[in-house]
């Protein structure tokens, strides 16, 4: 119940709002793009109204050098003659005079003469209120049209500094040339770093007159916009790096990874907060027990010394053989209150870290032949049969002593206390893969599989099955055995099955220069 509400709270205060947030992200998707959209749009804008502006201009500049040859000089023909070739988006000028078109080309053809003084014809009502503008000194271009291949543009201005004086001029200018030798250079220097830029005739199926990027074929163009001065022409500007969708749906995957990175953080680290909260809470839990054990292991055998002892100072037993019965059972039961006081003391020591070993050589069999020679009286007394098979070579080890002896001791204590009706223990000894190992088998009740990944933690103690339950123990004897078999560089390993006993084998490392 506690693992199910604790899901349920992480769930809802760290995988929820990423939930949230992705909808929202999500949600808003259409929204920022509207925002960039509009932004990349006015940058745009500004972009063609730089290039429109930077035209008109242009044209503009040239007006006023045609007019001040026409206002200044007695001459003006030779000297606008020698001006166009240096102009060369400047084809031609024409002058307006007594309602009739003059050419400084002379070779000019009549056709375009005749269509010329049309288009004067047709925006003679225009070209009539810009001569007004004179009079606050400002002369205006006006586009006339362009001619039927839609190559040349027409452009008419008055000439003079009064409107009584003053002379109409046409321009006629190639919009090819105007448009790769004077808008490309303004772009290249300006925007083409960062932007695909194109001119289009929109009149001619949209040909391409001029594309920033030689020799790559131009980009679908979303933004289109028309040349103030040249009808049917049209200015397309694209981004380069990517489209507004691509640059919305990278911001939103990129926020979207960093939270979920926070996200995964928060999880581990509140992962770990509960593994950490959970594994306190079972040692607690497990000290508590471990309190609860010893207070009962410490309160039984001082129970039997004490009662034992008052039946004994009574005199009450005469009997030799029951007396000596009597002190033997104060004896066994003072070993075992000796015992748990030990494990007790042992592993406070090696919990604080001020257990100290001396290290000697050791022939494995001489440890396990002492052992035996202060255990062996207990075994018979329980009723176990001991068997021994060990190594005949003489396998040394370097170890302390007395530690090993304990290990061993715990070990044997653990096979009584977990054995039911077969009551045999085995004790080898021999070399496994360059180890010396030592194994205590007993046929007992066994350990299942998922309480052999804790029989080494400390205080825990097997309470599955009726023996176990009521096993006796403090829970310190194998987290002991494992801190001073690992202490020695070694290893305890354990293979056991449920209803047929157990081994557990302590191997240590061989010593083979004695």
């Amino acid at each position: 119940m506690f693992k199910k509400y604790t899901y349920i709270i992480l769930f809802n205060a760290l995988l929820l709002p990423a939930v949230l947030f992705a909808i929202f992200e999500f949600s808003a998707l259409s929204s920022n793009e509207k925002v960039i959209q509009q932004v990349y749009n006015n940058q745009l804008e500004t972009i063609v109204f730089s290039v429109n502006q930077y035209s008109d201009d242009i044209i503009s500049s040239w007006a006023e050098k045609i007019n001040y040859f026409l206002t200044e000089y007695n001459n003006p023909a030779d000297t606008l003659r020698k001006y166009l070739k240096s102009k060369v988006q400047l084809s031609n000028v024409f002058l307006w005079k007594n309602n009739k078109v003059l050419s400084l080309d002379k070779n000019i053809q009549p056709p375009k003469i005749v269509y010329i003084e049309r288009l004067i014809k047709i925006n003679d009502k225009q070209i009539r209120k810009n001569k007004s503008y004179l009079n606050v000194n400002y002369r205006k271009n006006e586009p006339l049209g362009t001619d039927e291949a839609q190559k040349k543009l027409y452009l008419a201005f008055w000439s003079g500094v009064n409107p009584e004086s003053a002379q109409l001029c046409v321009m006629e200018i190639d919009i090819s040339k105007f448009v790769k030798e004077v808008i490309a250079v303004r772009l290249q220097v300006s925007v083409e770093k960062e932007f695909y830029v194109a001119v289009f005739n929109r009149a001619a199926n949209n040909d391409l007159v001029y594309f920033s990027e030689y020799n790559k074929t131009p980009p679908a163009f979303n933004f289109r916009k028309n040349l103030w001065l040249f009808p049917n022409y049209d200015i397309a500007v694209q981004i380069k790096k990517n489209t507004i969708e691509d640059v919305v749906k990278s911001r939103l995957l990129l926020n979207i990874s960093l939270f979920a990175f926070i996200e995964l953080l928060f999880v581990l680290v509140a992962v770990l907060i509960f593994r950490f909260t959970r594994k306190e809470m079972k040692l607690a839990k497990l000290k508590s027990e471990f309190i609860s054990n010893v207070s009962h292991e410490i309160r039984t055998p001082l129970a039997l010394i004490n009662m034992y002892i008052e039946t004994l100072d009574m005199g009450r037993i005469k009997p030799e053989e029951k007396v000596k019965e009597y002190y033997q059972v104060i004896l066994q039961e003072t070993q075992r209150l000796s015992g748990i006081v030990n494990n007790i003391l042992n592993f406070s020591k090696l919990e604080s870290g001020k257990t100290t070993f001396n290290f000697e050589i050791n022939p494995v069999n001489c440890l396990v032949d002492e052992v035996l020679s202060t255990y062996n009286f207990h075994l018979k007394n329980k009723g176990f049969v001991l068997k021994t098979e060990l190594a005949e070579d003489i396998l040394k080890v370097k170890v302390d002593k007395r530690s090993i002896c304990d290990v061993l001791v715990n070990l044997l204590d653990n096979a009584v206390k977990y054995s039911a009706e077969v009551k045999e223990i085995t004790i080898r000894t021999g070399v496994k893969s360059g180890w010396v190992y030592i194994e205590v088998a007993d046929k007992g009740i066994g350990i299942s599989k998922e309480n052999q990944r804790f029989i080494f933690d400390q205080f825990y103690r097997v309470t599955q099955g009726n023996l176990a339950h009521h096993a006796k123990g403090t829970g310190l004897g194998l987290s002991i055995v494992k801190y001073v078999v690992e202490a020695h560089n070694g290893k305890i390993e354990v293979d056991s099955t449920e209803g047929k006993g157990s081994i557990f084998r302590v191997l240590l490392p061989i010593k083979y220069d004695v």
